[in-house]
């Protein structure tokens, strides 16, 4: 997706300081560039635990080649068993185009040895 800006002024018109911007989007598929993507697949128990199966149905799913997807992070992991045919959920955010970074969080925790209590 590319933006396309258009500035407009209106100083002239009403002696302000103003600008606006405005935009159109281009879609093509091309110049999509590096992105993050959160997508929802299914897949079967015994396929969970399997890099290639989450692999070939992300490439399924987002319709773009597997050397474009360099990396995924499962973010929930549910059962759906209203049917009798069990499958996982998995949300998944995707790396198109880009290395996955990885976060770390840190907590700090208050000294609560000396804390009084009632």
């Amino acid at each position: 997706m590319v933006f396309v800006f258009d500035l407009i002024e209106f100083s002239s018109i009403y002696k302000l300081d103003i600008k606006i911007c405005t935009f159109v989007t281009i879609q093509d598929k091309n110049l999509t560039g590096c992105m993050q993507k959160d997508i929802e697949i299914t897949l079967l128990p015994h396929q969970v635990e399997q890099v290639e199966a989450i692999n070939q149905k992300l490439e399924e799913a987002l319709k773009i080649p597997q050397k474009r997807i360099h990396g995924f992070e499962i973010l929930k992991r549910s059962i759906d068993a209203r049917s009798r045919k069990v499958i996982y959920r998995l949300q998944i955010k995707v790396y198109i185009d880009e290395n996955p970074q990885t976060e770390i969080h840190t907590v700090n925790y208050q000294n609560v040895s000396n804390a009084l209590f009632y």
